[in-house]
């Protein structure tokens, strides 16, 4: 839609007068051939009838000769003089527009040119303090090779404040305007992914070192052109100390993990958030919003904003009572192009309006004068409007049928040759869609496809509920899409219903099979019995069949059989037609998953060997997830630095004193100490934990547990610890997910266990004894639920030792004996880990209550 360009309104002005002033200029100095031509000729005629009354034949001829001649020489020169003028006709112009660009531009009025060349942004609105905060150290520099990070909640004037930057830069002086002003580059979700795209490798190469850089609507651009802007602008800005562009300003909200945190040279400013409504007390606005039942607190305050000027107050009520039919029309125009962004081509509005040219550019100014609409600083004949208070706008006018008509045509005519952020294509078509009342098959899909894989699923469904809630029988047309949507952020009863319904009533096999794996996935830990699998498996489509497979290896490892080499098959073969198979929903969803179970199996059921692990490494490394997955770096970390180091690292040193296998991962060192590397798997822990809390990942729950599992090694006071554990386990006892409840309550056991021993005096053994085996025997049942091997021989094992500790306090003599018995019976083959540790036990001299400690504050409780 929009290049990616750099503004130049003051040197367009230059060269706009550099043009006049040639065109006047030519036309006098033919004027003035043609006056001097004139003259010469009627002195010439003049002096011919005195002379020749008086000369005889050859006199005549003599003097006609001799005034040919100079004719002829005048003439040619003339031509010679004009062809030469011609011909450096640049270089003329190239001279008078910096001459005007350069010398004389101080001397042009300030307010004339911002008025009438670049934009007025607005007859009523005025900065608030953090805004003029912002605006006032910009101006004065001291953010030169900074990155600053505006954020605030919707509505609170964050794109408000580049105005103003605008506003009192040209106010300040023109000089100083103009070197800002002609060097601002801005992007915002109004640009595909495709623009932004190109911008950054041009960024990369330097082009833009010289230039501000204005990104805009941050949150609400694609993940994967977040991805691009935090590995290749944000990070090698800061790390370059600035040297890829003068600044950087992002415009975004303040829980974003996209942003690096604590970087000194990124500069967090928050911009406070506006004033509520209803602090104010204004009888007209009360009256005028319950007259049109408006209850939307952003319009509210829109509207009070509006009515400080004459013209708003007039031009509102016409536009609400719908009495001007020609601006009514315009508004229209403008909120079906405004619908899901804040900025619009002026064509593009003209194209839908039906009246004439001079009502259009009349009831334009209007609304421009009322402050309904800005004009926008950064493009050429744009348009903006707040798209936030356009969807109370939507549910006033949504069953309007001349707003219907012009949704219609726009999507109809223009909509793919104006818009290409796949977000807005998916939505204009959900809102055509629902005012039409049936949808458009594959085209439909195709939308859907490329919206999702843009990722913001919150933004979406918030976009399409809000024209479900004003179009109620639409919501039958997206079943799977709000099924898939609700499923992303975490309303998993939601999701199952929109599933279910979808499956009932779609006629694509494909879409029916895709829908039951994602059903699959939500039930698989309590109700595996509502969809079958092995039907999956035997699908013709070569997608939907490894997703199956896939599936039934995940619950394999769930019941506790693990095989690395099963699933590295799988995995293989699926990332073969990465190609083919990138488009595909959940593609990269389920990829993520398979790598994160082949993680979870080697420290599961695996002998540890290196070159697996390296293999594991390598295979993440060359995928596609790192160009395709917003989270990729911290998953990353967390599969070969966190876990290795917790699972492997950490639990050598701490268990048996020393490493039994080398230290692979650089981040730890050859020769680790035990506190360094609980600190770096620690810190990679808390990083992932955040990184997925932030987008919204239900995944952060699990890595917060293992976080605080790895957090026993060290802390004293363990209280906090548990508390955590307790309020992320009743969540998953809301969510029915067991397996999840028993991994909880093993760890809470060790952080019972080990609370009591670092603080006896505050303990009884006696409770934290009954306490730890009621957790177990809760996890024993799930575990026998679900029929998983390997999590009811690891309650026996973590039972073998409490029972010890609970015997030694009881000064039963026959403890150790009964303790080696037990250990010895749980030796088997199938779990290398705990075999090995076994066979150490049983092989050392003295076994004690030392051993128990060293037991729960190191051994591990991996996930399956």
């Amino acid at each position: 839609m929009k290049k990616v360009y750099k503004s130049r309104y003051l040197k367009n002005i230059s060269k706009i007068i550099t043009m006049l002033l040639l065109f006047i200029l030519i036309i006098l100095l033919t004027f003035g051939i043609f006056v001097v031509i004139y003259l010469l000729i009627s002195v010439s005629l003049n002096f011919i009838n005195t002379k020749l009354s008086l000369c005889n034949s050859n006199e005549e001829n003599y003097i006609i000769t001799i005034l040919s001649l100079f004719f002829e020489f005048i003439i040619f020169a003339l031509l010679n003089h004009s062809l030469k003028l011609i011909k450096n006709i640049k270089y003329y112009y190239a001279c008078i527009n910096r001459f005007i660009y350069c010398k004389l531009r101080v001397r042009l009025n300030n307010q004339l040119v911002k008025n009438i060349f670049i934009y007025d942004y607005s007859l009523y609105k005025t900065p608030n303090s953090s805004q003029e905060r912002v605006v006032a150290s910009f101006l004065n520099n001291e953010y030169d090779r900074k990155i600053l990070y505006i954020i605030g909640e919707k509505n609170s004037g964050k794109t408000g404040t580049l105005y103003f930057i605008m506003d009192k830069g040209a106010n300040k002086s023109l000089v100083d305007f103009s070197d800002f002003n002609c060097n601002i580059i801005y992007i915002c979700k109004n640009n595909s992914d495709k623009q932004i795209n190109q911008f950054i490798s041009k960024y990369v190469s330097e082009v833009y070192k010289d230039n501000i850089i204005l990104i805009d609507d941050f949150v609400e651009l694609s993940d994967l052109i977040k991805i691009q802007i935090k590995n290749k602008i944000i990070i090698p800005y800061s790390n370059s100390k600035g040297s890829y562009a003068k600044s950087i300003m992002i415009l975004a909200d303040k829980n974003n993990y996209y942003i690096p945190k604590n970087d000194s040279n990124i500069i967090p400013i928050e911009i406070s958030t506006p004033y509520s409504y209803e602090s104010s007390n204004d009888a007209e606005i009360l009256s005028l919003c319950k007259k049109h039942n408006i209850t939307d607190n952003n319009t509210k305050i829109w509207i009070s904003k509006i009515l400080k000027n004459t013209k708003g107050q007039a031009v509102i009520n016409e536009l609400l009572d719908g009495k001007n039919e020609k601006l009514t029309d315009l508004f229209l125009c403008v909120l079906v192009t405004c619908r899901h962004s804040n900025l619009v081509n002026i064509n593009i509005v003209k194209r839908l309006y039906l009246y004439g040219i001079f009502d259009f550019y009349y009831n334009l100014n209007l609304l421009f004068e009322a402050g309904i609409i800005s004009y926008f600083p950064f493009y050429k004949f744009t348009i903006y409007f707040n798209h936030n208070v356009s969807d109370c706008f939507f549910a006033f006018f949504h069953d309007n049928s001349h707003y219907s008509n012009k949704l219609c045509d726009y999507f109809e005519s223009y909509l793919n040759v104006d818009i290409e952020n796949y977000s807005d294509i998916w939505l204009y078509y959900v809102e055509y869609v629902s005012t039409k009342g049936n949808s458009s098959g594959n085209i439909g899909s195709e939308y859907f496809q490329n919206a999702f894989l843009q990722g913001n699923f919150t933004y979406l469904l918030e976009k399409i509920q809000i024209i479900i809630i004003n179009y109620p029988k639409a919501e039958l047309l997206f079943y799977k899409e709000l099924g898939y949507l609700n499923e992303k952020v975490g309303n998993r009863k939601k999701a199952i219903e929109y599933l279910s319904e979808y499956i009932k009533i779609s006629t694509s096999i494909y879409d029916i099979q895709q829908s039951k794996l994602l059903l699959f996935e939500i039930l698989h830990h309590n109700s595996l019995e509502l969809v079958d699998l092995q039907e999956l498996k035997s699908s013709e489509n070569d997608f939907i069949k490894s997703q199956a497979q896939y599936w039934e290896e995940h619950i394999n490892i769930e019941t506790g059989k693990f095989s690395y080499d099963n699933l590295n098959k799988i995995l293989v073969n699926y990332l073969k037609h990465q190609q083919c198979w990138n488009n595909y929903l959940n593609y990269y969803h389920i990829l993520r998953r398979m790598f994160s179970d082949l993680a979870r199996v080697y420290f599961l059921g695996e002998n540890i060997d290196h070159q697996k692990f390296y293999k594991l490494i390598d295979l993440m490394k060359n995928s596609q997830l790192k160009n395709y997955h917003s989270e990729y770096e911290e998953f990353f970390n967390l599969l070969t630095k966190a876990h290795y180091g917790h699972y492997d690292i950490v639990f050598q040193l701490g268990f048996y004193g020393h490493l039994l296998h080398q230290c692979i991962e650089n981040e730890y060192g050859n020769n680790p100490n035990i506190n360094t590397s609980v600190d770096t798997a620690l810190k990679y822990y808390v990083q992932c934990e955040k990184a997925f809390k932030d987008r919204g990942d239900k995944a952060w729950r699990t890595v917060a547990v293992r976080k605080c599992e790895l957090r026993l090694t060290q802390e004293i006071q363990l209280i906090n610890i548990i508390n955590e554990l307790r309020e992320i386990k009743d969540f998953f006892v809301e969510t029915n997910n067991y397996l999840h409840i028993a991994f909880t309550d093993c760890i809470l056991c060790k952080a019972i266990f080990l609370n009591y021993l670092r603080n006896e005096l505050d303990s009884n053994p006696t409770k934290t004894y009954d306490k730890c085996n009621s957790l177990l025997k809760e996890a024993e049942k799930h575990y026998k639920d679900f029929g998983n091997e390997y999590g009811l021989y690891r309650i026996k094992l973590i039972n073998c030792f409490l029972d010890f500790f609970n015997s030694l306090n009881m000064h039963n003599n026959s403890s150790k004996n009964i303790f080696i018995h037990k250990l010895g019976k749980l030796n088997n083959e199938k779990y290398p880990r705990e075999k090995e540790m076994i066979e150490y036990i049983l092989d050392k001299k003295s076994i004690d209550s030392g051993l128990i400690n060293h037991f729960f504050t190191y051994y591990p409780i991996i996930l399956q």
